[in-house]
């Protein structure tokens, strides 16, 4: 806010020692899937050029890394091997689990073993090479329209800035297109991505990461939708009183999933 982004909730006040602050009440709602448009997606990006273009400003070196900031290819790839691997967990005879557990190991985990292979044998690409400082970018993480309130004149405010930090602007462009709660239609990707680059030095290197990771993006989402599954979220929901609709959450979350294998070949 103190460098003219307004594109977001004004902070008015904050204690750092009871870890809360107060931001101003945004008048607007959710934008519901199908609703969006070109001008949303401008003004996403337009949004983020405003965050990274004084990121070389001595401040921006306090900002952390982004909850699960990759600066490599292979540590893109350790990501989603994680996430895989965290799904073996879930326990066949819950509901639903069958159906989950067969969709994890008869369709994502031959598709990631394929996935993981063009990524690997891509030409011009060094596995372990690290992004250097100035190719990387401040990234609102989990970063979408999900995320956002449309106001009166259909302007956007940006909400939600946990996960924040710094992170692979290649990962940005892939998450923005893959969470599936408010989808951003693929027609709008190259515009995105363009204004996006157009932030770095060397633009292209940016397009062609972008394109590299998206289906390991695709199938990131895939594993997150099957959170749903895990011990994890059951006791997180028994935890926020959140116990009732189970089996139709995790339909739909199955649902959303082989729709996202059926385009991908999967």
């Amino acid at each position: 806010w103190d460098r003219g982004v307004r594109a977001v909730p004004e902070p008015l006040a904050s204690d750092d020692v009871a870890g809360m602050a107060a931001y101003e009440f945004v008048d607007g709602r959710k934008l519901r899937s199908g609703e969006v448009t070109p001008e949303h997606v401008r003004q996403a990006a337009e949004f983020f050029r405003a965050v990274n273009e004084r990121r070389a400003d001595p401040q921006s070196t306090t900002l952390p890394d982004a909850s699960e900031a990759c600066f490599s290819l292979a540590g893109h790839l350790d990501c989603i091997d994680r996430r895989i691997t965290r799904l073996r967990s879930i326990d066949p005879a819950s509901p639903g689990g069958r159906d989950a557990v067969e969709i994890t190991d008869q369709r994502m985990r031959p598709l990631w073993d394929r996935i993981r292979r063009d990524v690997r044998a891509a030409g011009g690409v060094v596995m372990d090479e690290l992004l250097s400082r100035r190719d990387r970018c401040i990234s609102p993480s989990d970063f979408g329209f999900h995320n956002a309130l449309v106001t009166a004149g259909d302007n956007l405010r940006f909400l939600d800035f946990e996960y924040a930090g710094w992170d692979d602007p290649a990962k940005m462009v892939c998450d923005f297109f893959c969470q599936p709660a408010v989808p951003v239609p693929r027609e709008h990707l190259p515009a995105f991505v363009e204004r996006v680059a157009a932030l770095w030095d060397e633009p292209e290197k940016v397009v062609r990461r972008s394109a590299l990771l998206m289906p390991v993006y695709e199938l990131k989402w895939c594993c997150i939708m099957l959170n749903e599954f895990l011990p994890s979220a059951d006791r997180r929901r028994t935890f926020a009183g959140m116990v009732s609709g189970q089996e139709q959450r995790r339909a739909v979350q199955l649902a959303k999933v082989g729709s996202v294998l059926d385009r991908m070949g999967g």
